[in-house]
């Protein structure tokens, strides 16, 4: 029987399982051991090896590319039995550049080592969108080295809030906002300076996020949308999270420019992304960062629903180099469904210990705009193993305006509420 070509996935999640096609290929997935084995014991068609690797659990995003030996070491012994590798997936946060360091091992097209690393360390990334005349937030790479002095030498008279967030996380995590310099400075003189994090200045504006697909260096697909809460908001000050998207077109037109210059600086040619920046009140854009995977919480589900563009889905296809199936047309999500909005909201759990869900309140009159929703039943254990992106509900919006979602959005944050029983409490 003629052998399937190996296509190496570097993690897998039960959401993008979809995308599998054992038809076509012999699979062999790289997990971490606890992964590894609940993949293992589901036996899913296609999957013909599975590595284990030595990474701790938890939310540091570095973990699988300080993995990356051990991903080459396992790759090659897989490939003795399964053939040389035909494609290498990564299409999230943690697996993006040890994806691409596999393919530079192996041989492999795809997104190389410089453009993932662009998309993934924050200061590199401005560096390389400021050189190409694209405006940034200013910011200061800092280290365990650097000193309170250091810092005020830098940052001068420079007024506002600042920033300290690591080089290549994600979600915000990691990241710490401070009312002005002082109380920077404050923090840094107390702790120090942490390694491998930027200071960087905060900039007042609306955070929009701008998802698609490029292919051969032209944007195919964009999506633009603005956050109506903050992550930062979401995971430190249990604010739900929500966008919708942006209906003015001529503030869309210039995030397609937008979006165009800042893949052209990075090297991004053929992938999916997920590119944050803020809308100033001129119309104007101000970089914040780039990533060469789809965006997370509610952002891949929303455009699948409201536009059938299956994010997961081109990103799989484009690190294979096979075609997209993104339907020739107008480029924006509002030329092609006029009169369409659309959004997503995450509501967090109010608390966090691990408990049992003993009522659900707020879904039986949910505003007709909700296209999906999926939320906890009584009996259900939550917080038993949170995620970066654990919420008490997930909803789906789909509109006329943006300005109506947002109103249902308010809507249902007012009404929602998922009763927990903690491990030895009262009902929250």
């Amino acid at each position: 029987m003629e052998q399937l070509p190996h296509v190496v996935l570097v993690g897998l999640y039960e959401a993008e399982e979809h995308t599998l096609e054992p038809e076509r290929f012999a699979y062999s997935v790289l997990l971490r051991a606890k992964s590894a084995r609940r993949l293992a014991a589901r036996a899913l068609p296609g999957i013909r090896a599975i590595g284990e690797l030595d990474v701790a659990a938890g939310d540091d995003l570095d973990e699988y590319n300080r993995a990356s030996p051990q991903m080459i070491e396992l790759v090659a012994a897989l490939a003795t039995k399964l053939g040389p590798p035909h494609g290498i997936v990564g299409i999230h946060e943690h697996t993006t550049l040890p994806a691409a360091r596999l393919r530079e091992r192996f041989g492999v097209p795809g997104t190389s080592v410089r453009t993932a690393t662009l998309c993934r360390d924050k200061v590199v990334m401005k560096q390389a969108v400021a050189g190409a005349g694209i405006v940034t937030p200013r910011f200061w790479p800092v280290d365990a080295g650097t000193t309170a002095k250091d810092l005020a030498d830098a940052l001068g008279p420079l007024p506002g809030r600042k920033v300290l967030k690591p080089r290549s996380q994600a979600a915000s995590l990691g990241v710490r906002i401070f009312a002005d310099t002082t109380e920077l400075l404050d923090e840094v003189r107390r702790n120090g300076c942490p390694d491998d994090h930027e200071v960087e200045e905060f900039v007042d504006g609306t955070v929009c996020h701008l998802d698609g697909v490029v292919r051969d260096g032209e944007i195919i697909f964009l999506c633009g949308s603005s956050y109506v809460t903050s992550c930062f908001d979401f995971r430190f000050n249990t604010t739900p999270l929500a966008s919708v998207t942006i209906d003015d077109p001529a503030t869309l037109d210039a995030a397609l420019h937008f979006a165009a210059d800042v893949l052209d600086a990075v090297g991004l040619t053929s992938s999916v992304f997920h590119l944050e920046a803020f809308l100033l009140p001129d119309g104007s854009f101000v970089f914040l960062e780039i990533a060469n995977r789809f965006g997370g919480a509610g952002i891949q589900d929303h455009i699948q629903l409201a536009y059938g563009v299956d994010l997961a889905r081109e990103a799989v296809l484009a690190c294979l180099g096979d075609p997209s199936e993104v339907t020739a047309g107008p480029v924006t999500m509002l030329e092609r469904m006029p009169g369409r909005a659309s959004g997503w909201l995450y509501t967090p759990f109010e608390q966090t210990d691990r408990g049992i869900v003993v009522r659900v309140s707020g879904v039986d009159d949910l505003p007709r705009s909700v296209a999906a929703a999926r939320y906890p039943q009584s009996g259900d254990v939550v917080g038993a193993d949170p995620g970066v992106w654990e919420a008490s509900g997930r909803f789906v919006l789909v509109g006329s305006s943006a300005a109506g979602l947002e109103d249902d959005i308010a809507t249902i944050t007012g009404r929602y509420r998922v009763h927990v029983l903690p491990e030895g409490g009262s009902t929250s």
